[in-house]
């Protein structure tokens, strides 16, 4: 008796403790990818509850798309006009930024760099992952049988990305980010602090220090276009 209590307890706990950590992590494992951007674009919707809309302007439209295509990370870009500071990724590799990223420093390395950090951050913490479990071992188990997330999932979801962003990577990955997309890291870095004390490592390693990046992030006529967003 005692012997089978002692199994009786040990499977409840597996059960409790182990399989919905399990199950969440087995559905965004084999989420496919068209799956992640349709989820990417419901998380979309949930924000713009508390932000407004995106931005779009056609000029702005077509500057966001370059942005995306010469950082070669994100599948797509949104701007949105309130609420939200730096940038976040969500599934399907959308990135969303802030208004004021855009709008309020010089060059467009700012945002680029703010769209890496949050693209880099991928690789700490896959951004289906995160929102499974937020959502719960149902919506995982809805996911995985039905292939689509419960209509409750996603409730509340939207303050959670706007109050919680990833924390910065760590230096020496982010170095390499901006080498491989061919960005100056220094802009970036003294956008997230302008006295460059927290930030001294990615202005002294800046993989472009004293010499220009190999192109442009933008040309002058698309960074204005996308500066002026969300006032056409």
């Amino acid at each position: 008796g005692w012997l089978g209590g002692g199994a009786a307890a040990a499977a409840l706990a597996l059960a409790v403790f182990w399989l919905p950590g399990a199950l969440i992590a087995q559905a965004a494992r084999v989420a496919p990818e068209a799956k992640r951007v349709e989820i990417g674009q419901q998380v979309l919707g949930e924000l713009t509850k508390l932000t407004g809309q995106p931005c779009a302007s056609r000029a702005g439209t077509r500057a966001l798309t370059a942005l995306a295509e010469r950082i070669a990370g994100p599948s797509a870009i949104a701007v949105l006009p309130e609420g939200l500071k730096g940038a976040r990724l969500l599934p399907g590799k959308l990135v969303v930024i802030g208004r004021e990223t855009v709008e309020g420093p010089d060059t467009p390395e700012v945002a680029a760099g703010e769209i890496i950090a949050a693209s880099l951050g991928a690789a700490q913490e896959d951004p289906l992952l995160r929102l499974l479990r937020y959502a719960g071992a149902r919506a995982a188990f809805w996911l995985l049988t039905t292939g689509d997330l419960p209509e409750t999932a996603l409730a509340g979801y939207g303050e959670e990305v706007l109050a919680n962003p990833a924390p910065p990577p760590a230096d020496e990955p982010l170095l390499a980010a901006f080498a491989a997309a061919g960005v100056s890291s220094t802009p970036y870095a003294f956008a997230r602090d302008p006295s460059g004390e927290s930030v001294l490592g990615l202005i002294e390693a800046d993989p472009f220090k004293g010499q220009p990046a190999p192109r442009p992030v933008l040309e002058d006529a698309q960074w204005v276009a996308l500066q002026g967003i969300c006032s056409d």
